[in-house]
C-alpha cells in the first residue's frame, strides 16, 4: 500500500486474516480533522474489500472522489476503516 498524499496524521496497522488474506486498518487520529487520501494498493483494486464497521461484513471499497486520480478515501476525525486484499 502506499499513499500519495503527504504529510499524513495517520496510522497504519497490516494484519493476516484467518483465511491468508492481507488486511491493513488505516487510521486518523486527528480528533478535529477530516482527511482525504490518496490510496494506491498492492493488490488488483477490485480484489480490495473494506469491512464495513457496523455489519462486519465485506463490501466493495467506494471512491469517495470518483472525478479523481486514484482512489480518493474520506476518514473522518478518529475514524479508521479496515481493507483486506489477497
Amino acid at each position: 500500500m502506499e499513499c500519495l498524499t503527504r504529510p499524513l496524521d495517520l496510522l497504519a496497522g497490516t494484519f493476516t486474516h484467518a483465511d491468508g488474506c492481507r488486511g491493513v486498518m488505516l487510521m486518523n487520529y486527528r480528533f478535529a480533522y477530516t482527511q482525504w487520501l490518496t490510496i494506491e494498493f498492492d493488490a488488483n483494486a477490485a480484489q480490495v474489500v473494506e469491512i464495513d464497521k457496523s455489519t462486519g461484513q465485506e463490501r466493495t471499497v467506494l471512491d469517495d472522489s470518483p472525478a479523481m486520480d486514484g482512489l480518493q478515501l474520506s476518514f473522518a476525525d478518529g475514524e479508521g476503516r479496515l481493507f483486506l486484499f489477497p
